[in-house]
């Protein structure tokens, strides 16, 4: 344990030195490999906390070498690397969870140029007190680790959807859908996009269930639309009143610009004959469920 806390610093220093020189390299990548395993899967916290620490100075030196945009950066399979269609930049999160279980969110943009511009993300979502309604900017992001992103044209232009998951209390799991815009060489989260009858339209979306519940947040190619679990209360016995999906879906479809809420997402239509691609049982009724032989 003492070892590897004492071992950073000295990887920390050769890494960056390579980097002075204005190399990006598979060396480089391979220690950040190293780090991103353990700031995510070390069993002790403070070797997680000092991992990430190193990844993060040494990860946002990197980025912002003349190479560095299109240094695909495979190794690192325990960070979220996104971009959209059009490669204008690319997004890097991650997550480090402290020794009570807390989970803290980190980031940086990364923008196509000559020389790339890195915008480091700092994570307040803990000190937002009504996230749905507010504009921020990378100095202060509503943090979360994304798992897709879609370009789109709305009312104020080329505007981008990211999906992102944050779990954030304990007890609580959060996904959610900001919108990115970037405008005059600044990045800002949220936008006011998302319209739905007898509310106030929100800058962001956000869906928050229990703990031990799964909840579907994502685009659909097929339909166009953002889709999303309807969620109702059930009590829980240890955690009281919470969230979890009914098995019906709501979503939002892109008009005009603006998201607008749709009721039923998703709609199924019945087949009376379904195509039944490997039929197990027919007619061969001396067969059981599982068509194996019955006794």
């Amino acid at each position: 344990m003492k070892l590897f806390l004492r071992a950073i610093p000295i990887l920390l220093v050769s890494t960056l030195s390579h980097i002075a020189r204005g190399q990006v390299s598979t060396e480089m990548e391979t220690r950040l490999s190293s780090l991103a395993y353990t700031m995510v899967k070390d069993s002790f916290h403070l070797n997680r906390i000092a991992a990430a620490d190193s990844f993060k100075i040494l990860l946002g030196s990197s980025l912002r070498q003349k190479s560095a945009f299109s240094y695909p950066f495979e190794l690192l399979e325990n960070i979220s690397i996104k971009a959209p269609a059009d490669s204008s930049f690319r997004i890097f999160t991650w997550q480090v969870v402290d020794k009570n279980g807390n989970s803290k969110y980190f980031g940086f943009i990364q923008t196509r140029n000559k020389m790339p511009k890195v915008f480091e993300l700092t994570d307040k979502s803990e000190e937002m007190e009504d996230p749905e309604f507010d504009v921020f900017t990378p100095e202060n992001w509503y943090g979360g680790l994304y798992y897709n992103i879609k370009s789109f044209n709305g009312k104020f232009g080329r505007q981008y959807l990211l999906f992102g998951y944050n779990q954030r209390p304990i007890y609580e799991r959060i996904k959610f859908v900001d919108v990115l815009t970037y405008k005059n060489g600044n990045f800002t989260f949220g936008a006011p996009v998302f319209e739905q009858k007898g509310r106030e339209t929100r800058q962001r979306l956000i869906l928050a269930y229990g703990a031990e519940g799964k909840a579907r947040l994502n685009f659909d190619e097929a339909s166009q639309q953002i889709i999303y679990d309807h969620l109702v209360v059930v009590k829980h016995e240890l955690l009281g009143m919470t969230l979890v999906p009914d098995g019906d879906f709501e979503g939002f479809k892109l008009e005009k610009g603006l998201w607008r809420h749709v009721n039923d997402a998703v709609k199924t239509t019945p087949v009376e004959n379904p195509d039944r691609p490997f039929p197990v049982l027919d007619n061969r009724r001396e067969k059981n469920l599982f068509g194996k032989k019955k006794e």
